[in-house]
């Protein structure tokens, strides 16, 4: 199944940059300029990986409305230790543990979607996250050649 796309709706739509890369550009009035970058396999990377999560959770508390209160309680402090799962799991008034599915919905919308903050005017957004990919590539370039140069004998 393909991941759903962004929506365009808001300033501007989505502009194709590669094949797995959409820009739009988001200005602030009097103050910033945004990139917003959406990448269809990270979104689908990210739908994976949250689906993984929610079949861990639901397996943990699958039968856990016929444990004493107590039991429930342990429960909940063995999920509150492992942070993917427990940003989806719910306490009830009744103290029954549930899937949150409102937190599933706000996550949902990022999905594969950065964010680039630029101060050049003119740029356009099309070269903007290419530039900063190109910046990031370089930057782990140096890390790299300074990390073997630390390794040579003195």
């Amino acid at each position: 199944m393909p991941a759903a796309g962004p929506r365009p709706g808001r300033q501007g739509r989505y502009q194709d940059v590669a094949e797995n890369l959409r820009v739009k550009e988001v200005r602030i009035p009097d103050c910033e300029r945004f990139v917003i970058c959406y990448n269809p396999q990270a979104a689908e990377r990210d739908a994976n990986v949250r689906e993984r999560m929610l079949t861990q959770l639901g397996e943990m508390i699958a039968g856990s409305g016929k444990l004493t209160q107590t039991r429930r309680a342990e429960l909940r402090g063995v999920i509150s230790a492992k942070p993917g799962p427990n940003r989806y799991l719910r306490l009830t008034p009744g103290g029954l543990l549930r899937i949150d599915a409102a937190a599933i919905k706000a996550e949902e919308n990022p999905d594969g979607k950065y964010l680039l903050r630029t101060s050049d005017p003119k740029l356009p957004a099309q070269d903007t996250a290419p530039g900063y990919k190109q910046l990031l590539e370089l930057q782990r370039g140096w890390r790299d050649l300074k990390h073997v140069t630390d390794l040579r004998p003195g």
